[in-house]
């Protein structure tokens, strides 16, 4: 392990603490987990063609503009269903 100085806002450093205590590690050990989490993270988050953030989830399906686009259509008919039927 090696020891390092680091400059940390106030407000993080705080949360860190708590953190820390609340799992019974060490700052820095909590520092470096919420390193390492933010680290793996960016691996799993990329902007997209679109312009949009997108992301994996493991075991996730994912979704496409077709999907929403079909999920927006079916969505409108259950409306149009429910609502001239009620009329």
């Amino acid at each position: 392990m090696t020891r390092t100085t680091m400059a940390v806002d106030p407000d993080v450093l705080t949360v860190a603490k708590e953190m820390a205590e609340a799992r019974g590690m060490s700052l820095g050990e909590t520092v470096s987990f919420l390193i390492r989490q933010g680290l793996e993270a960016q691996g799993r988050i990329r902007r997209g063609e679109s312009g949009f953030f997108e992301f994996d989830v493991s075991g996730g399906k994912r979704i496409t503009a077709e999907d929403v686009q079909k999920a927006s259509e079916a969505e409108d008919r259950e409306y149009g269903e429910f609502f001239s039927k009620s009329s």
